[in-house]
């Protein structure tokens, strides 16, 4: 036997013996390591950040599935699109984005604890974002810099947010044409 057969067969044997696989969009293609699997042995795929993933990418996984579960935050960070072109063209829409677009607040179930940030950030994300309705758990909700071990209290350590208006500095963003 090859090394590449042996390797297959162990892969076949390692994937077939998973409670859970966890893998990229893109290796859960049909040309990825999933191959060596039936069509049927996944039920579900949950696709985590797929408000950040192009909807072509997410299908990838999705195609061997008969259900799924989006989570991510359709609200926050686009997809990265570096060509205006495919951007215009409709590669910027995210799956996420058209699902709660059909099915509205019916396909949505928002999370209303952060468990990552000072409550001065969560409000300012909670106001401009999401109607008021976050709040900050307390384990994090008076969190600093300045709390971090070596790191000195300082005007800016002392801050959990800090706005800067740039308007009429000249500041342009990089433009990839």
């Amino acid at each position: 036997a090859t090394f590449f057969s042996l390797l297959q067969k162990a892969l076949k044997e390692i994937l077939s013996r998973a409670d859970v696989v966890l893998s990229t969009l893109t290796s859960a293609s049909t040309d990825g390591p999933l191959k060596l699997l039936p069509a049927d042995h996944f039920n579900l795929a949950v696709l985590d950040e797929a408000a950040q993933s192009i909807e072509v990418a997410c299908w990838l996984p999705l195609l061997q599935v008969p259900r799924c579960l989006l989570a991510g935050d359709h609200l926050q960070l686009p997809p990265t699109i570096i060509s205006h072109e495919a951007a215009e063209s409709g590669l910027a829409k995210t799956l996420m984005e058209r699902v709660v677009g059909h099915h509205g607040d019916a396909a949505v179930r928002m999370l209303t604890t952060q468990y990552r940030m000072n409550k001065s950030i969560m409000q300012w994300a909670s106001q401009e974002l999401y109607n008021n309705s976050l709040e900050a758990h307390s384990s994090v909700a008076n969190h600093f810099l300045r709390d971090l071990p070596g790191v000195q209290s300082t005007i800016e350590t002392d801050l959990a947010l800090l706005l800067i208006d740039t308007s009429g500095c000249d500041l342009t963003e990089l433009e990839v044409d």
